[in-house]
């Protein structure tokens, strides 16, 4: 949870576009973004990879706190085998969008896909502590700490989670199978 408030794109009265300017949300540019994103998603689908990675690149020129935008560039990167410029965007999403957990946690796949471990281990900590607003956040961290082989933190986290959520049978069952693994 990033306590990000969304707004609506198609808002068209002048006060409230007035208000937005005034609350230092230039309309125009996220509006902009907005649709090269789309456009860069037809892009996408139709095959054509070169102008969708230049319409998402310019979407975040426009609005370089539009999370949808990384999202889509970093699939398209992890779809075409760059994992560096995929981790890249993972990156700058994560300084132009400061305390975006999901971020980090996508960052922390990037880096393990890499192999670059040890980043890959700091990255899923952070997500944790981000993300206190999120109980599943505990079955991210724990399979991403299984793939890093990080069998303590990924016992640590299931415990957390039968603690914060002791009624949750995915919690049990998931700390079932960590001992039966174990």
């Amino acid at each position: 949870n990033t306590g990000e408030k969304r707004i609506a794109l198609t808002i068209e009265e002048p006060e409230s576009v007035a208000a937005l300017n005034q609350a230092g949300i230039d309309y125009e540019a996220v509006q902009a973004s907005h649709e090269l994103l789309q456009k860069g998603n037809t892009a996408y689908k139709e095959g054509d990879l070169e102008t969708a990675q230049t319409l998402m690149q310019e979407s975040l020129e426009q609005n370089p706190k539009n999370q949808s935008t990384y999202r889509a560039l970093a699939k398209l990167q992890r779809d075409l085998g760059l994992v560096e410029d995929e981790a890249q965007t993972y990156r700058e999403w994560i300084d132009n969008v400061p305390g975006t957990a999901t971020a980090h946690y996508m960052l922390a796949s990037a880096l393990e896909r890499s192999g670059n471990y040890e980043e890959a281990y700091q990255e899923v900590n952070r997500f944790l502590a981000l993300d206190q607003d999120n109980v599943r956040r505990f079955a991210m961290a724990a399979g991403q700490f299984q793939r890093l082989g990080r069998d303590d933190d990924v016992a640590r986290v299931l415990q957390a989670w039968n603690q914060v959520a002791p009624q949750s049978a995915d919690a049990h069952r998931s700390m079932a199978e960590y001992y039966r693994r174990s």
